[in-house]
């Protein structure tokens, strides 16, 4: 006959369970990103993604928003939720503004955007950054009903901290003034750290935007490495490069099973968090990570003894 359950031990189970869930819960409700190159190489996602989930379409560097369209287009015919990324600086005039959207709207009947400065340096139209297209009001004007715009845990080596904290605050102040449903976009993280004071220093700053946190899909280290280095992930790469065990095997994939578990914690125990949704950045890595999302989901997962990971049954 086994020893009865102590008061902790059931509330240790009991606290494992709500983690679970709120694990499970937080999967299910994610978004995830592509390209339109990965939207030619696929050609349906039908059959990778679960119904209705919400698929950010980045802009890269020298891309084309025709691209972006069809993209789009392929999407919502997969009976996902297609969320352009809209670089201001790539962005002409606001009759290609207008365009653009119309014809997003037209061939994917968009609702959801994700508003950035992009990388160029120069504008190329009347968009400085994401609040000058914010405020000329065209995005009302299409019906756009849920407007994304950047949040940077771990800053940006482009932009100066106080900067990052005054437009915060002017994006807050915007969505509040205009009646907009906004949320943060962060970039992606690969340490729960950064994250957690970032989003609390956010509240004291009067942050009410809910925020999707960027995360790393199934990947691989050698991978990880490389897109912190070009988007400026300098806490999170530090923590990984210092990871050496890890590094000896560099094709070895790596799961964000950690970072989720932690925010799923930070959840249950503080009612204010500001967390929504994770948001995954497969690098390549698209069927992969959609293979283990199915799984979490699925509840196909263990906790390890520390409940502070867990590894799926795939």
């Amino acid at each position: 006959m086994g020893s009865p359950l102590t008061k902790s031990s059931c509330l240790e189970t009991s606290h494992e369970a709500l983690l679970r869930q709120r694990i499970i819960s937080l999967v299910r409700d994610c978004s995830i990103e592509t390209t339109p190159r990965e939207s030619e190489i696929f050609g349906s996602y039908r059959n990778l993604l679960r119904p209705g989930m919400s698929v950010n379409i980045a802009y890269l560097p020298g891309a084309s928003f025709t691209d972006t369209i069809e993209t789009a287009r392929r999407l919502r015919k997969d009976g996902l939720n297609p969320v352009p990324h809209l670089p201001a600086r790539a962005i002409t005039s606001e009759a290609m503004l207008r365009e653009t959207l119309h014809r997003l709207c037209d061939a994917a009947g968009i609702t959801d955007v994700l508003v950035i400065a992009g990388d160029l340096t120069t504008p190329q139209g009347p968009f400085n950054d994401s609040m000058t297209l914010l405020k000329s009001g065209v995005l009302q004007d299409y019906g756009i009903s849920q407007i994304g715009v950047a949040g940077h845990p771990e800053g940006s080596p482009a932009i100066d901290a106080a900067i990052l904290r005054n437009s915060l605050i002017a994006k807050n102040s915007f969505a509040a003034d205009n009646g907009i449903e906004m949320f943060l976009a962060t970039q992606f993280c690969l340490d729960a750290v950064p994250i957690m004071s970032w989003e609390r220093a956010t509240r004291r700053d009067g942050n009410h935007l809910p925020i999707d946190v960027g995360l790393a899909g199934a990947t691989t280290l050698k991978s990880l490495l490389k897109f912190a280095k070009l988007c400026g992930v300098g806490a999170s790469r530090r923590v990984l490069a210092r990871n050496t065990k890890k590094l000896v095997r560099l094709s070895a994939v790596s799961y964000p099973d950690r970072i989720l578990a932690a925010i799923a914690h930070q959840l249950l125990i503080d009612p204010a968090c500001q967390f929504r949704r994770p948001h995954f950045f497969p690098f390549g890595g698209l069927e992969r990570t959609a293979h283990w999302l199915d799984a979490v989901a699925s509840g196909a997962f263990t906790l390890n003894e520390q409940a502070n990971g867990f590894d799926t049954s795939t």
